[in-house]
């Protein structure tokens, strides 16, 4: 999860959002992913990345989740992609679909993220 990411509360107002508290997990994997961009930064050409993680926590393991509503999980997904998006040479995002236990029914949370992700993605 990025540091600081401020959730939108069910308001919708910037007053009311909120930010939850980086785990010690969360540090080592955001650590993690910041050395992985730089050393992908150094790559000549195109980038294509390919996530083969899930992107969300989902809903149907709750102990440990920082929030359950699919609308905060794609926020946080978006936050924790938004470094790699900064790479000038990235072309291509690949993202595989994971299981209804991480992206809820019929991977509604991985259709909803692809358009803020990529907009000119069709929904088809």
């Amino acid at each position: 999860m990025a540091p600081g990411i401020k959730l939108e509360t069910l308001s919708g107002e910037p007053s009311e959002s909120w930010t939850p508290e980086q785990s010690e997990t969360n540090r080592v994997n955001w650590n993690l992913q910041n050395l992985l961009i730089e050393q992908t930064a150094d790559t000549p050409g195109d980038i294509c990345l390919i996530h083969v993680g899930d992107p969300f926590w989902g809903a149907k393991h709750p102990s440990g989740a920082i929030d359950l509503s699919e609308g905060a999980q794609i926020q946080i997904a978006l936050a924790n992609l938004a470094p790699w998006f900064d790479l000038p040479g990235l072309r291509r995002v690949l993202m595989v679909s994971g299981t209804d236990a991480h992206e809820y029914e019929q991977n509604s949370a991985l259709i909803n993220l692809a358009p803020d992700v990529a907009p000119d993605v069709s929904r088809g």
